[in-house]
């Protein structure tokens, strides 16, 4: 049974993406089970053999072991480094933070020092700080 989008006019027939822009849909099923199994040495005392990702999961976490990405060093192929910013999103994040909430075109606001907002800090076992 063919309908037409309200949005468009354009015919959608089942199996297709309702919404616009309309297009076939994709499903896929990845299955859990591996047929004949596989062998599995990493995290284990000695070679264990599995017959679902599942189960292998479930065996891993309860020796206390996950499955997940980890940069290996700077030799590392296949990774990089996820806990350093690189150059650019640093010098990004200092122009974002320069911003000082005002826009770009709004000239840098003055900074005026009242004398009832001056205070005095005792340094020593304790940090306090007394209006003068």
């Amino acid at each position: 049974m063919d309908e037409t989008c309200n949005a468009c006019g354009a015919v959608v027939t089942v199996g297709e993406w309702p919404f616009c822009p309309h297009g076939r849909g994709v499903q896929a099923v990845h299955s859990d089970d591996v047929p004949g199994g596989f062998w599995a040495e990493n995290g284990f005392d000695s070679p264990r053999k599995f017959y679902s990702k599942s189960e292998h999961e479930r065996a891993l976490r309860a020796e206390g072991c996950e499955i997940r990405a980890k940069w290996a060093g700077e030799h590392d192929k296949h990774l990089t480094r996820w806990d350093i910013p690189d150059a650019y999103t640093l010098e990004a994040a200092k122009v974002l933070l320069s911003r000082n909430g005002r826009k770009s075109s709004e000239p840098e606001p003055e900074w005026t020092v009242n004398a009832d907002d001056i205070k005095t800090v005792d340094t020593g076992t304790t940090f306090t700080v007394r209006a003068t």
